[in-house]
């Protein structure tokens, strides 16, 4: 009895360590035009079957590293790694179709997609579910400095394009409101309306109203007292121009924790800060924080509608939960 269990383990070890051998051996890369090699496993016929790594060289300096699960000389699943000699480096991982070696595209779930400049700053990222090598229900999200661009696909569609730069409806910066709408007077001076804003209750200040306008500007020296009372802002690192009434204005983007217009309290606004002007507005693109506004200008007030509320079937609005 244990001669016969020192003979199974005997042979198990040899068979590891067949097997181990075989996953290690190295052939060249059989293809016209390419001077690379493959390390891993192979089937009876010496071609790749199971984990194994292909590298080689091409003659514009790009470098081409494929790791992961072989069939024949197509990846099924793994990565692929293009570093180009620019320094740029491509990263697909995930599941392939397709073939042979780079020709493979990723298909399936869990996939991404990555591109990295030449020093490791990421320009562009997809991840999700692909079809045929591109992304079919996911994320793709593209750098542009420090500006970012988040597109969202479902079946193949493209659903929405959103950039960190630009105010967009999102319910969880309107968590403190519980009314469905709420009416926000203006003050009329002339023919210029204004606004009452505050941030984080310690300063008060007013904004010219301006339908024309599509962004939400704050004056340098508005800014400057802001700074001063500690108020917490974030730079987005992203710099700009902005066209007014006096012409261009040259700034930066940042990030509001928290503004206040009237009695509603509105979270993680983006505002563009004006370095050469002392010129505030409040325009378009805050209210795009908003499910839907209104503008009386007979009364001089603003009705802001916050959310979106779904009817019910027999076309009663459902009330939203506090």
């Amino acid at each position: 009895m244990q001669r016969l269990l020192f003979l199974k383990i005997t042979f198990i070890l040899l068979f590891s360590d067949y097997c181990i051998a075989q996953c290690n051996d190295t052939i060249p890369i059989p293809f016209d035009n390419i001077q690379g090699t493959y390390i891993g496993c192979l089937d009876f016929d010496d071609s790749p079957d199971g984990q194994g790594t292909s590298t080689w060289s091409e003659s514009d300096g790009t470098n081409i590293i494929i790791e992961g699960t072989w069939k024949q000389w197509s990846i099924t699943k793994g990565k692929i790694t293009i570093q180009f000699s620019d320094g740029q480096e491509n990263i697909y991982e995930g599941d392939f179709i397709g073939g042979p070696l780079t020709n493979s595209k990723l298909h399936g779930g869990n996939c991404s997609f990555l591109i990295k400049n030449d020093i490791g700053e990421i320009l562009k990222k997809e991840e999700g579910q692909f079809d045929d090598g591109r992304v079919y229900t996911g994320v793709s999200m593209e750098w542009l400095g420090n500006m970012v661009g988040t597109t969202k696909y479902e079946d193949g569609r493209s659903i929405e394009t959103r950039y960190n730069n630009i105010n967009y409806y999102d319910i969880n910066d309107l968590s403190q409101l519980v009314k469905d709408k709420y009416i926000i007077k203006l003050d009329k001076q002339e023919d210029t309306y204004f606004i009452n804003c505050s941030i984080d209750t310690l300063l008060n200040f007013q904004m010219v109203f301006d339908t024309g306008a599509e962004g939400f500007r704050i004056g340098k020296k508005l800014y400057q007292s802001l700074i001063a009372n500690g108020i917490k802002i974030t730079p987005l690192g992203i710099e700009a121009k902005s066209m007014g009434i006096g012409g261009f204005s040259y700034g930066e983007y940042v990030k509001i924790d928290e503004l206040k217009i009237g009695e509603i309290v509105v979270t993680n606004v983006v505002a563009f800060v004006s370095n050469d002007s002392n010129h505030s507005l409040l325009g378009i693109g805050l209210l795009k924080k908003f499910h839907n506004v209104k503008w009386n200008m007979k009364k001089n007030e603003l009705e802001i509608i916050p959310f979106e509320i779904p009817s019910t079937e027999n076309g009663k609005k459902k009330e939203k939960k506090k």
